[in-house]
């Protein structure tokens, strides 16, 4: 009889201990949301990059290789006779390593952590990408998001093309600054907000890190961001009635300033003295007046997005994709600044369902702005109003990298708008939801079956945006390149 109960004993704890140990599994995550969120967010991007990861393969672009190139004597002067190098001879008649940002080793702390591992520079630069994503995830978890949707809005920023093209295209440092926008911003959001000390220290070292991996234009455009959350706080409190308290934002904000400055002083101090002698500083042979010592109006916006190009947020081919395909207005690209329809949609919802908060109007104002600013010399009196009057701006080129800010804002608001929409689904009956499923799949075949009758005329009407830059016959065939890549990732989208 007792091995007759213990065998049933066995028999009914088999599924018990497999249910008990999922169930465990899950009150973990659920305890360590943040910690389960990065893991995923990590293994995710180990997927996605694995052919790199684990077969050592490597993207094989100019825009490394041509650096690579010149920092390979001073590393070599580095390694083998143990000189730190502060100039380097083989550019230009010979630069400052540290002023003009070629050659500077161990000032990014993370790196010096990593260093111990033996891991080569553009795994360093993959590993960052699940902070992308974790950034977008806090800043929705503060707003009582659920884990799913806050997971799946730091999910689509870590994955926009814009973020994945920094790596692929050889722009390491981009990426690696552009990943702590989303962490600067929620630990600013939390020191505004009540935060102590704490927050101070954190807002710090997130910047101080950020400030150090020294792409400065994204480290300028976090900073902006930052600035105008800092302003529409600091209103926010005087129509609350809390007018006499604006100095206290404004002096965290400062000290956070000072201390991430002061991480990276040993980078941006060489950078400010060698200033005035580069492009960035003397007077350009660009600028058009002679108290322009920026980089000039016209080579700064050579990369200016363009409003047609917004098409591009949900048809990423509208513009070709790339390469000889490109017919925007930039004088070229390799990719678009997709966004996905379903991200847009779900942000659309937010902006409708979640218009009065403070968040959401904040996200939609400076989304607009950034918007305005990317466009360059397609909207010059808005450029140029940040060009001539904000310190530092003129320093900088290609507008269309502060697209980075219109991407950050809509996932925040495509997290937000997942959220209400399943509080929305909840608060429906079953058969309503069935019927505008079947409404909604019903007008997409429709749309679908239009198209494929409609399509002669339709390659038509788009095709007669395309510039015509070559002879007919080859011009025709272009065309037809474009509209096939067009129309093919139209059906995928569908």
């Amino acid at each position: 009889m007792a091995k007759k109960r213990s065998k049933t004993k066995a028999q009914v704890s088999t599924p018990q201990s497999h249910e008990g140990l999922i169930a465990s599994i899950s009150n973990w995550m659920l305890r360590h949301d943040v910690l389960s969120a990065f893991l995923f967010y990590a293994l995710i991007i180990l997927i996605f990059f694995s052919d790199v990861v684990f077969q050592g393969k490597i993207f094989f672009v100019p825009d490394s290789q041509a650096p690579a190139a010149l920092n390979a004597p001073l590393w070599k002067m580095f390694n083998a006779e143990g000189i730190h190098p502060f100039w380097s001879p083989y550019i230009f008649s010979g630069l400052p390593t540290y002023g003009s940002l070629i050659f500077t080793p161990f000032v990014y702390f993370p790196y010096l952590a990593f260093s111990f591992f033996a891991i080569n520079s553009t795994l360093l630069a993959i590993l960052h990408f699940p902070f992308a994503g974790l950034g977008v995830y806090l800043v929705l978890r503060d707003q009582k998001v659920d884990h799913l949707p806050a997971f799946l809005g730091g999910l689509a920023f870590m994955l926009t093309p814009h973020l994945i093209s920094m790596e692929t295209f050889g722009h390491g440092s981009k990426l690696m600054t552009s990943v702590y926008l989303p962490l600067a911003f929620w630990a600013m959001h939390r020191l505004f907000n009540g935060g102590g000390l704490k927050y101070i220290g954190i807002a710090g070292l997130i910047l101080g890190f950020q400030f150090q991996r020294g792409h400065v234009q994204i480290v300028y455009y976090t900073w902006l961001l930052l600035g105008f959350y800092l302003l529409f706080f600091i209103v926010q409190q005087i129509k609350a009635g809390d007018a006499a308290k604006f100095y206290k934002p404004l002096m965290q904000f400062a000290v956070v300033l000072l201390l991430a400055l002061g991480m990276a002083a040993v980078l941006y101090l060489p950078v400010f003295e060698y200033m005035p002698y580069s492009i960035r500083g003397a007077a350009s042979v660009f600028a058009t007046a002679a108290s322009d010592t920026g980089v000039g109006m016209d080579y700064a916006t050579q990369w200016s997005f363009s409003p047609g190009e917004m098409m591009t947020f949900i048809i990423p081919s509208f513009y070709g994709f790339g390469g000889q395909t490109y017919w925007g207005t930039m004088p070229f690209t390799d990719y678009p600044h997709y966004m996905s329809i379903i991200v847009l949609g779900l942000a659309i919802f937010a902006l409708i369902k979640r218009r009065k908060e403070a968040l959401v109007i904040f996200l939609l104002l400076e989304i607009i702005i950034a918007l305005l600013i990317s466009f360059g010399k397609n909207l010059s009196f808005v450029y140029g109003f940040f060009y001539d009057f904000f310190p530092y701006f003129n320093k900088f080129r290609v507008p269309v990298m502060i697209l980075l800010l219109v991407q950050f804002g809509f996932a925040v608001l495509a997290g937000l708008g997942l959220q209400s929409l399943i509080e929305k689904m909840k608060e429906k009956t079953e058969s309503d939801f069935a019927k505008k499923f079947l409404f909604a799949g019903i007008a997409v075949v429709a749309l679908l079956l239009l198209l494929t009758l409609a399509q002669s005329v339709f390659q038509g009407l788009i095709q007669s945006f395309y510039p015509v830059k070559y002879d007919p016959a080859t011009q025709a065939q272009l065309n037809q390149m474009r509209f096939d890549l067009f129309l093919r990732i139209c059906g995928s989208l569908a």
